[in-house]
């Protein structure tokens, strides 16, 4: 799952699978096709995957999207997809739009306890765009340190979040949210992190 290069999900792809994908480095794939068409899904593409597809303690990182529009540097959910994802770290992976995910196609994903940091895109959501129609439900998660040209953090596209005891910087509206630098290092966080017991 290293050093892949596809036109659509570099390292892997899931398309109506169920069951577990866990303890997984998906790491320094890349992804291209012609200049003027979408590629996606970097790390990971999901397609059509239900609700009994769980994605956990994965490392998914330095994946990239390096010709066409990139959209999901890091992970790709699209086309009515509903897994889980649990434990998760999306880390400094790069794309146009949605530099650590792209959530879309209708699709109601559940993302509990990931780490979603220093992810980039050029044009908007470093972090993860959500757009056509998707509902994400979002619990114990942090998003910092995310780039983009807008909406670093999240870009939001006729979709729903619903946000809970999340670290999101910038903010956002929900119980229990907070905006305040989570104290990460390589070991995860440290004992002075305000993410610990919020």
């Amino acid at each position: 799952m290293m050093s892949g290069l596809c036109a659509c999900g570099g390292g892997v792809r899931l398309h109506g699978s169920y069951g577990r994908f866990d303890k997984n480095e998906v790491c320094f794939n890349e992804l291209g096709s012609q200049s003027d068409q979408t590629a996606g899904g970097a790390g990971i593409i999901i397609n059509e995957a239900p609700d009994s597809l769980v994605i956990e303690s994965n490392a998914i990182n330095n994946n990239l999207v390096k010709q066409g529009w990139g959209i999901g540097g890091g992970v790709l959910i699209g086309v009515n997809s509903s897994p889980v994802f649990v434990n998760n770290i999306i880390e400094a992976n790069s794309s146009n739009d949605g530099g650590g995910l792209m959530i879309g196609g209708s699709s109601v994903v559940q993302f509990i306890n990931n780490t979603v940091i220093n992810n980039q895109a050029t044009n908007t959501g470093g972090g993860s765009t959500i757009r056509n129609f998707s509902t994400v439900y979002l619990m114990n998660s942090i998003f910092w340190g995310n780039f983009a040209s807008a909406n670093a953090g999240i870009n939001l596209e006729d979709a729903t979040i619903k946000a809970a005891f999340c670290d999101i910087q910038g903010g956002w509206v929900g119980t229990g949210n907070i905006n305040l630098d989570p104290q990460l290092d390589a070991d995860g966080l440290l004992d002075s992190s305000p993410c610990i017991g919020s």
